[in-house]
């Protein structure tokens, strides 16, 4: 239940930068394949040991799978 506030949060907030975990909870896949998507999009940001997420360009490559 903990995710998944954090994730309603996140959504509410209207956040730019997002971990991998949050951000795995928050487009509803697993880890290992949020990471190598944000790393193919190129909206990683390392801080420190941290590595951050930026949305604005993951959401535009995320797009580029949609089907119409």
């Amino acid at each position: 239940m903990r995710a998944r506030k954090r994730v309603e949060l996140t959504r509410e907030q209207g956040k730019k930068y997002v971990k991998y975990d949050e951000g795995a909870a928050l487009y509803s896949m697993g880890l290992n394949t949020f990471q190598r998507l944000a790393k193919e999009a190129q909206a990683t940001v390392r801080v420190g040991r941290s590595v951050w997420v930026n949305l604005d360009l993951f959401e535009k490559y995320f797009q580029t799978f949609a089907e119409f």
